[in-house]
C-alpha cells in the first residue's frame, strides 16, 4: 500500500479502471434500459458477471479511499502539522474488508472461468454440478448458519461471564473459529468446565463434521447423476472436431 501511495500512476490506473467499469455499466443500461438489465440478469452466468463487476468497483473505491487517507497523512507529516492527525481505525477495518473482497472476487472469477471453459467435458461437468447444486448449497448454508446461531445462543447462555461471549458478534466469531479449527485449543477456546468441553465437542461434531460430510455427499451424488445423464453439447462437438482435425493434420505431415 505504501508503494502505491508514492506512485501517482498507480492511483491514476485504478481511477481509469473504475471509470471504465462504471462507463460500461452505464452504457449497457442506457442501450437496453432497466428492463433489458433485468432480463440480462436472468441467467446465472450474467449474474456472476454482475456480481463480479460490483465487487471490483467496490474494491477500487476502498483502495482509492485508503490511498487518499495515506496521502493525506504523509502530507501532514511533511508539513509538520501537530494539531492534525489521521485515525487509522477505518484503514484497519478496510484492510479486513479488502482481504474478504479479494477472496470473493477470486471465487466469482473462478465461476466465470468455469463458464468460459464449458466446452471441456470435465469442466462442463464441474460447472453443471455447481449450477444444479445451487439451491442445495443455499439450503445447506442456511442450515449451517442456523446451527451456528443456535450454538452461539447456547454459548451466551452458558458462558455469559466470559469475555468472548459478552456480545453476540464476538460469540458468533468464536463459534466459527471453534468449528473451523476442529476444537484445537486456542486463546479463544478455553476448556474450563465440563459444560464448556461438551459444548465444544457437540459444536465440532455438528458444525465441522456432519454438515461437511453432508455437503460432500450431496455434491458427489449430483456429480454422479449429471455424469450419467450428460450429453455432448454443440461447443464440445465443435472443439472435439477442431482438435481431431488438428492432430490429424500434424500426424499426416509427420508421415510425409
Amino acid at each position: 500500500m505504501n508503494r502505491l501511495v508514492h506512485n501517482p500512476k498507480s492511483i491514476s490506473c485504478l481511477d481509469f479502471l473504475f471509470t471504465t467499469k462504471l462507463f460500461d455499466l452505464a452504457r449497457f443500461t442506457r442501450n437496453f434500459g432497466f428492463y433489458g438489465l433485468v432480463f440480462f440478469l436472468r441467467t446465472l452466468s450474467n449474474i456472476v458477471d454482475g456480481i463480479l463487476l460490483i465487487l471490483c468497483c467496490y474494491y477500487f473505491l476502498l483502495v482509492h479511499f485508503d490511498l487518499k487517507v495515506l496521502q493525506f497523512n504523509n502530507l501532514i507529516q511533511s508539513l509538520n502539522v501537530h494539531h492534525l492527525f489521521v485515525s487509522f481505525r477505518v484503514l484497519i477495518v478496510n484492510n479486513t474488508v479488502l482481504n474478504h473482497l479479494i477472496g470473493l472476487i477470486c471465487l466469482f472469477a473462478i465461476f466465470k472461468l468455469l463458464y468460459l471453459l464449458r466446452f471441456n467435458p470435465k469442466t462442463y461437468l464441474l460447472a453443471e454440478t455447481i449450477y444444479q447444486s445451487a439451491k442445495g448449497f443455499i439450503i445447506i448454508l442456511c442450515f449451517a448458519f442456523l446451527n451456528y446461531f443456535i450454538f452461539t445462543l447456547i454459548g451466551r447462555l452458558l458462558f455469559s461471564n466470559e469475555e468472548n461471549f459478552k456480545t453476540f458478534f464476538v460469540a458468533f466469531r468464536v463459534v466459527l473459529i471453534s468449528s473451523i479449527r476442529d476444537a484445537e485449543p486456542t486463546d479463544n477456546v478455553i476448556f474450563g468446565s465440563i459444560s464448556r468441553g461438551l459444548w465444544q465437542f457437540f459444536l465440532w461434531v455438528f458444525s465441522a463434521k456432519i454438515i461437511e460430510y453432508f455437503l460432500i455427499s450431496f455434491v458427489v451424488q449430483k456429480f454422479s447423476t449429471i455424469r450419467k445423464t450428460h450429453q455432448l453439447t454443440d461447443e464440445e462437438r465443435i472443439v472435439g472436431r477442431i482438435f481431431q482435425t488438428f492432430w490429424t493434420y500434424f500426424a499426416f505431415n509427420k508421415k510425409i
